[in-house]
């Protein structure tokens, strides 16, 4: 049984961004529980750094199935003149979690530390 979810992302207290104006978050979903399988499920548009926080206007859609290893991965990455960076140094920080566990989370919220 599977069920559409939308993923919205917001960034509170992001540590040594003083540098940066502008961010997006790359999504990557993976079906096993190996980390190493990585698909891209989505990129958010740009996004402004007001006070340590950024709130994504855009939803991610993911289709969720129940009682099935998934795991999101969030990249969030500094932008270079408008366009995503491709190099691992311009990756901000990323977390990655399990999809039952936003689905099991209180008000479908989950609170992660970037790594």
């Amino acid at each position: 049984m599977s069920h559409t979810i939308e993923i919205s992302i917001a960034i509170s207290d992001l540590a040594g961004v003083e540098h940066l104006a502008r961010v997006n978050c790359v999504l990557w979903q993976n079906d096993t529980e190996s980390e190493k399988n990585w698909r891209h499920l989505g990129t958010t548009n740009a996004a402004v750094v007001i006070n340590r926080s950024v709130d994504f206007e855009d939803k991610i859609s993911f289709k969720y199935v129940f009682e099935k290893a998934q795991l999101i991965k969030i990249d969030i990455c500094r932008l270079h003149d408008g366009e995503t960076a491709s190099g691992s140094d311009d990756v901000v920080g990323s977390c990655i979690f399990k999809v039952d566990e936003l689905i099991g989370s209180f008000g479908l919220q989950l609170r992660r530390s970037l790594l």
